[in-house]
């Protein structure tokens, strides 16, 4: 059949007729949002909150659904091979959307290919912490006491390849100094660990971290934003504390499978960041310690999507760190 018979325009205006009337329409039914991590954690707390502010805007019910396994890889793969209606999102960080592509041979999804991203729900900087006894109260000091002992000082991360465990190797490459890793199953077990003294140092995602800070557990000689925070304007960047140039952030997208309507997708992201204006959200990503700048367009997410591979891949080789399966 000719694509210029008349059947043909007639097919094809039907089906763009049909399509319009679905973005139309959306939502008509309950949208699922999948979030990687643990309920409680950041990512997952950013989820509800974003959840509950799309529920009451568009008048239907959009639910939380923790899809934990394999990094995250388990939860990416689902919404990949989802329907591409809209109904079934990925709320994920950049441990999914670019570290994973260095550090797995046979990733089951491709970050690029099988997502239309949405929008950059938040970002979050990371604190350099380290145990009130270490003998530095500066980053100058810190790096000249970790290169007096090459080797020896060991690191914590929540794992081998997480955004904290990469950040270290990015930070100890620039700064000429050499540590000692030792991953941990989470977060939480490691700042434990480093509250009691078994590790000295680590970088950490800033959720919790004031309180300790207020209450003198752990001590912060730096941040890896660009600028200082709000929540911590005491702390310096770590740039400006003695190593020009530094600068990593977490990040958390939501997107959507690849081939969802661009309508939909233009008003989800018209949404958040409708959304991510509020006073009370803004203050609540303040607890939590994320970052509610205002989301580039879905087209310029895609590409920063590239560019963070790039810069992950370049830190997984320099570190040394070998594919898994």
């Amino acid at each position: 059949m000719s694509w210029r018979s008349p059947i043909a325009v007639v097919v094809l205006f039907l089906l763009s007729t049909l399509a319009g009337a679905d973005a139309e329409s959306y939502p008509a039914r309950p949208v699922t949002i999948v979030v990687p991590y643990a309920a409680g954690g950041g990512i997952d707390v950013i989820a509800r909150l974003l959840a509950q502010r799309l529920t009451e805007d568009l008048g239907e019910s959009f639910v939380v659904e923790n899809r934990l396994g394999a990094g995250g890889v388990i939860a990416s793969s689902f919404v990949a091979r989802a329907p591409a209606d809209g109904y079934t999102l990925l709320l994920a960080s950049d441990a999914q959307f670019a570290i994973q592509v260095p550090l797995r041979k046979h990733l089951p999804y491709d970050p690029v290919k099988d997502f239309a991203p949405i929008g950059i729900a938040g970002s979050t900087p990371f604190a350099l912490l380290v145990n009130p006894s270490v003998p530095a109260s500066s980053l100058r000091e810190f790096i000249a006491l970790a290169e007096s002992k090459p080797g020896d000082m060991a690191f914590g991360s929540s794992g081998v390849g997480s955004t904290p465990h990469l950040v270290m190797e990015m930070f100890s490459r620039m700064s000429g100094t050499r540590l000692r890793h030792i991953p941990y199953k989470g977060t939480a077990q490691a700042l434990n660990d480093l509250i009691g003294g078994t590790i000295p140092v680590m970088f950490s995602g800033l959720t919790g971290v004031p309180g300790l800070l207020a209450a003198g557990k752990v001590r912060a000689l730096g941040i890896s934003s660009r600028s200082r925070l709000k929540i911590l304007p005491s702390v310096p960047t770590i740039a400006e504390a003695g190593l020009p140039g530094f600068e990593a952030m977490g990040f958390v997208i939501l997107a959507a499978p690849a081939g969802t309507p661009t309508s939909i997708v233009d008003l989800l992201y018209a949404e958040l960041n409708k959304i991510k204006e509020r006073p009370d959200v803004e203050q609540k990503y303040d607890t939590i310690g994320y970052v509610v700048d205002r989301s580039p367009p879905p087209q310029d997410v895609a590409r920063f999507i590239e560019k963070q591979i790039g810069v992950w891949t370049d830190v997984v080789a320099k570190a040394g760190l070998s594919h898994s399966q």
